[in-house]
């Protein structure tokens, strides 16, 4: 990521909240106490029930995945299971997967804390050998192989006696601005997802690997292509920092009109749009830690036109050292200094400023070939499967490699590298 300078203290303690039928919780699981043990810190660990949590953002649950457009659903699928290879995690999902937590949750709260050793024999249970969690005898059951005395007993008085904390500890999280697990607070400080465990350690004073790691290989790169939009902050967050983690001999810059591809998949033209206040507010805060000493500032005209400035771009020849300069130029524009990409003047300077001729640039817009190839551009981005940008495609020798997403840039550059599993563990 991008990472600010922050100075480590030691001995901080980490909020981690966590449902045992959450995916991306286990894997932070499996990864938590070797972050805390790296950087000195402690963790208190806070069942909620993520089901409550989704509700209240008005987000469908128990097809939480099917509500989403299907190529993101595969992503996602195959990205989980991406991060769990890479840290060589074993992850299998249940056949019907979610079950409810519910049962399992309120006997943790039961049992009492720490929570951490019951909460890895659940998601033990749950993500490696596919128990169902949501019945009452296998519940029992996994709790007399842990070695509560009493297990029945236990069981039925965590049913009626802890409900309500589990409603109230859920109702803290949502009060805090909880969208979803697994969520990170240090000094009041939100982190959310487990994409975002680096920048946890780094928060904490750590130095995180995967950054490191990704910037320690050297040799070739497989053919990479980043598709973008100006009209999307999170492609102008990548595009900071896409050239120096990939170098550019081998990146492919492809605009695209990222509108038109969520028409053609049947996503919200504007996604930011269905989120939920306390997910956008979350959002605005993390892109300007994303961008550090960069600037970012929210585009006044949001949602942006950006067909003008793609023509421009395609015109030029995205990959020419002139080209590029003008992405980033256009970049700076948009998500900078608040200009108007669609604004013919604007764009005619900042060819000007990169060293072109940009009367001539925005003659160029009109060319019919260029007008096609934006089109083009945008099909091949829809049938290898793209849902949003920043997208990053591989071309392995055994294939297209898709990555979505700044959190996941990391992973296509060891993809780009052929590093599919994390090298030694760095102490």
């Amino acid at each position: 990521g991008n990472y600010h300078n922050r100075v480590p203290t030691m001995g901080r303690v980490v909020e981690f909240y966590f449902d045992i039928v959450c995916p991306y919780a286990y894997l932070a699981f499996t990864q938590i106490e070797q972050i805390a043990a790296r950087t000195n810190a402690t963790v208190v660990y806070k069942p909620v029930l993520l089901g409550g949590i989704l509700l209240e953002n008005k987000v469908p649950n128990a097809n939480f995945q099917s509500s989403l457009a299907a190529p993101k659903q595969l992503h996602m699928f195959k990205e989980l299971h991406r991060f769990a290879r890479f840290r060589n995690v074993e992850l299998n999902f249940h056949p019907d997967h979610p079950v409810r937590s519910l049962k399992a949750l309120r006997v943790m709260l039961e049992v009492g804390e720490p929570f951490q050793e019951l909460a890895k024999v659940f998601y033990r249970a749950y993500f490696i050998d596919n128990i169902d969690i949501s019945s009452d005898s296998q519940v029992i059951k996994i709790l007399k192989e842990y070695g509560i005395q009493n297990a029945e007993q236990v069981f039925h008085r965590a049913q009626n006696n802890r409900k309500d904390e589990l409603r109230s500890r859920t109702q803290e999280a949502i009060d805090r601005g909880l969208f979803g697990v697994p969520t990170f607070f240090v000094d009041g400080e939100m982190i959310y997802g487990q994409a975002r465990l680096p920048l946890l350690e780094e928060i904490l004073g750590g130095v995180p690997d995967l950054p490191v790691l990704a910037k320690s290989y050297f040799g070739k790169v497989a053919p990479v292509d980043f598709f973008f939009d100006f009209s999307s902050p999170f492609a102008y967050i990548a595009s900071l920092r896409i050239e120096k983690m990939f170098g550019s001999e081998n990146l492919n810059f492809k605009p695209i009109l990222l509108g038109a591809l969520f028409q053609k998949i049947g996503r919200a033209n504007i996604p930011m749009n269905e989120m939920s206040p306390s997910k956008l507010d979350y959002n605005h805060m993390d892109m300007d830690r994303q961008v550090g000493d960069s600037s970012f500032i929210w585009n006044s005209n949001f949602p942006l036109r950006s067909i003008l400035a793609l023509r421009t771009v395609l015109g030029v020849g995205p990959n020419t050292e002139l080209g590029r300069k003008l992405i980033h130029r256009i970049y700076r524009g948009c998500w900078a200094d608040d200009e108007d990409p669609n604004n013919p003047e604007n764009i005619i300077r900042y060819a000007n400023e990169v060293g072109l001729n940009g009367e001539q640039v925005i003659a160029n817009t009109q060319n019919p070939e260029v007008k096609k190839q934006l089109f083009t551009n945008t099909d091949q981005a829809i049938e290898w499967g793209l849902f949003g940008v920043p997208s990053f495609v591989i071309h392995t020798s055994s294939g297209r490699e898709l990555f979505w997403g700044n959190d996941n840039m990391e992973y296509a550059v060891f993809e780009a590298r052929g590093i599919t599993t994390q090298p030694r563990p760095l102490l």
